[in-house]
């Protein structure tokens, strides 16, 4: 049996903006290809109000329909799979979590989506950003911390900002990084295996951090890359358990330490 977990629902102005288009499209339709003649006189009050819903949809979200901070117990799950979808901001992602995940934000702009299946759980965390101008929350900045010992697959799609992705404490098996224009710090993970990391960048700084003990390869391919540093430690090709690590994108810089 598959227990989902989703943020209470609630009608969001993009939504509301949508409805209303499709609405007046279905006037137009029914208007020119059916014997049915429409006045036009109502379409454009109703276009007015719809605004108006628009409007207090957007004004009245006070810090949006996500939430500042959630919790996820640990349940026996021991698979996990992370989904990151994260706008511009600071963002901070580390292990040391006795919950199977916890995350905080200074404002009310976490959308969660939790999908659990026996000892699986799949977690999507999405960036709830103002879409309307009379929406903003002030600067985003948000902290996600992942249950040490659980076995996790991470995906991360970031736009423009700071990133820490702190994969030393947490027991990645797979990991899939892409960010655009931003500024990051990425820390290998401690691997049990071969642990594939992929990274794919836009214009970025990117700082790979190789922990005492880990073997790991960096590989490039396409784009305009500076690179500095080391791309294979001594150990990798003997290696039991290393970091594969892959990087993909455009004109981007990266100093592995």
């Amino acid at each position: 049996m598959t227990d989902t977990e989703r943020t209470r629902r609630t009608w969001r102005g993009p939504e509301v903006l949508g409805l209303l288009l499709i609405g007046l499209g279905v006037l137009f339709l029914v208007d020119q290809y059916t014997p049915i003649r429409l006045g036009w006189g109502a379409v454009w009050p109703l276009l007015i109000v719809g605004l108006g819903v628009l409007i207090l949809t957007g004004a009245t979200r006070s810090g949006g329909d996500g939430q500042a901070a959630i919790r996820l117990p640990r349940d026996g799950v021991d698979q996990l799979e992370l989904d990151l979808r994260l706008g511009a901001g600071r963002f901070d992602v580390r292990g040391g979590a006795t919950d199977l995940l916890t995350a905080d934000s200074r404002s009310s702009d976490i959308d969660a989506r939790v999908e659990r299946t026996g000892r699986r759980a799949r977690v999507r965390l999405g960036h709830d950003r103002p879409w309307f101008p009379f929406t903003e929350r002030g600067p985003t900045e948000w902290r996600v911390v992942v249950g040490t010992d659980v076995a996790t697959r991470l995906d991360v799609a970031a736009g423009a900002g700071d990133f820490e992705l702190d994969l030393s404490g947490i027991r990645i098996v797979d990991a899939r990084v892409s960010i655009g224009a931003a500024q990051a710090r990425l820390t290998l993970p401690r691997p049990v295996g071969d642990v594939p990391v992929r990274i794919t960048t836009g214009a970025s700084q990117v700082t790979i951090v190789v922990p005492p003990g880990v073997d790991m390869q960096a590989r490039v391919s396409g784009g305009l890359f500076d690179l500095e540093g080391p791309t294979e430690t001594a150990g990798y090709a003997t290696a039991v358990d290393r970091v594969s690590v892959r990087i993909d994108g455009g004109a981007a810089s990266f100093r592995i330490v």
